[in-house]
Parts: structure tokens; C-alpha cells; sequence
């Protein structure tokens, strides 16, 4: 830990007990990785919180992980939802993929393939490469493509695909749900 990143975190603390939302989440960080300070997951998620609290979105997506996976306070699913969803609402797509994370794998709400591959698309749109990655890998490991769907094929383009199965899932065809099933389980 050298003098440049004490003096960095010192100077965030100073700003973030002011409350500047993006000094807030900057020094969480800093508690959540051991810059310029000792790493402290319990001080990471009271300055991430209060950082969400005064409308910075990342931060709120950080304070969704913290209880998704229990650093710096106790493991809570809903409430790694709860926050996800706030973040969603807003265009961002780390948000949306989070979110979308929780309806593919029933974090804190019943598991919905159709809601879950939408909200993927939707962070892809909005440029979060994970989230493309993600879509990507699931086509090509299952390779649907081309596949017959209700006698036409399906689009080569992961998003179009995907969609056009939530679309139908969501209308109550069986046969998408059973195609999106088969992809979440592959």
C-alpha cells in the first residue's frame, strides 16, 4: 500500500463524509479491495449503501452483491433483488444483468427463463459485454440456431433468438418454454 493511494483514500473519505455519492462509492471501494486501507467488507457495504442511498447506480448494484453473497452484511436474497430491480429501472445494464441473473437462477424471486433472457437482451442493447457474452455462450453451447421453431427457423443472431422464445414463453407456448428449459439446464 503506497503513500499516492493513503493519500487517495484519505481525500475520498474526506469528500465522501460530505456526502459526495460518487466519493462514497469510490471509497467503498477502496474498503472493498484494501486501497490506500486495511480491506473491511462491513465499512465496504455501509459506504456502497450510503452512496445507493444518495442515487449512485452502481453503488446500488454493489450493495445487491454485497447481500447476494453476503460480504459486509448477512446473506439476504430478496433484498439482492430488491436492489437489482432499482438498478434495472434505470438504463443500466450491469442493473438489467443482475436482475436478469436473479430470474434465470431464482435468487431472491421463483426462477422466469422468459423475464430472465429478456432482461439479458436489454444489457446486451445497452452495451454490458457480459451480458453478451453470456448470450452468446448459451447459443453456441446448445446450438439452436437454425432450429425449427413453429416451422421457421430460428434468427442466427443470439438476441433475435432469444427474444422470439421469451416473446412466445411469455404467450404461454409450451414448446418455447421447453426450448428455453433446455438452454437454462444445458
Amino acid at each position: 500500500m503506497g503513500l499516492k493511494e493513503k493519500i487517495r483514500f484519505w481525500k475520498l473519505k474526506s469528500k465522501a463524509e460530505k456526502g459526495d455519492a460518487e466519493a462514497q462509492y469510490q471509497l467503498a471501494k477502496c474498503y472493498d479491495e484494501g486501497n490506500g486501507t486495511k480491506k473491511d467488507l462491513y465499512k465496504a457495504f455501509d459506504w456502497f449503501e450510503k452512496a445507493a442511498n444518495n442515487g449512485h447506480l452502481g453503488s446500488r448494484c454493489a450493495v445487491g452483491m454485497c447481500y447476494e453473497y453476503g460480504d459486509g452484511v448477512q446473506k439476504n436474497p430478496s433484498k439482492a433483488f430488491m436492489h437489482y430491480s432499482i438498478a434495472a429501472e434505470d438504463r443500466s445494464g450491469k442493473g438489467k444483468f443482475y436482475l436478469a441473473s436473479c430470474y434465470f437462477s431464482g435468487i431472491g424471486t421463483s426462477i422466469n427463463l422468459p423475464r430472465a433472457f429478456k432482461l439479458f437482451v436489454k444489457a446486451a442493447e445497452l452495451g454490458f459485454e457480459d451480458a453478451d457474452k453470456f448470450l452468446n455462450a448459451v447459443y453456441q453451447r446448445t446450438n439452436i440456431a437454425g432450429d425449427l421453431f413453429h416451422g421457421k427457423p430460428l434468427p442466427s443472431n443470439p438476441r433475435e433468438a432469444l427474444i422470439l422464445l421469451a416473446n412466445a414463453a411469455e404467450q404461454g407456448d409450451d414448446y418455447a418454454q421447453r426450448i428455453l428449459d433446455l438452454i437454462k439446464v444445458s
